[in-house]
């Protein structure tokens, strides 16, 4: 079993950002440039809308499972002029549990 001494703490505070774009400019430009095995999942996006009508503007993103490295779904959330990254998890599981750390090693290189 691969040592768990690493901490999620690399994914605090990260944000996407691109000069003289706003938030929706910035989306527009990650959506547009969504290849495969990444895929723009407009409908985890209506979901939590739905969900959460007054819960700001939100992006998601979905990796399709490849060999062994499972499909991941990534959440942004707008903030100012920037997306925030706000959660990577598993598709499968929609929650990262025991799976970080397989995530992480298959990902990331990092044990």
């Amino acid at each position: 079993m691969p040592s768990t001494d690493q901490s999620i703490e690399v994914f605090q505070d990260l944000y996407l950002s691109c000069s003289g774009n706003n938030g929706s400019d910035l989306k527009g430009v990650l959506v547009g440039r969504a290849r495969s095995p990444w895929r723009h999942a407009c409908d985890a996006e209506d979901q939590i809308e739905s969900t959460y009508p007054d819960a700001g503007l939100y992006a998601v993103f979905e990796r399709a499972a490849a060999g062994d490295v499972p499909a991941a779904r990534l959440v942004l959330y707008q903030d100012a002029g920037s997306y925030k990254v706000v959660n990577i998890v598993p598709t499968e599981c929609g929650s990262l549990g025991e799976t970080i750390t397989t995530f992480s090693t298959r990902l990331f290189g990092v044990e």
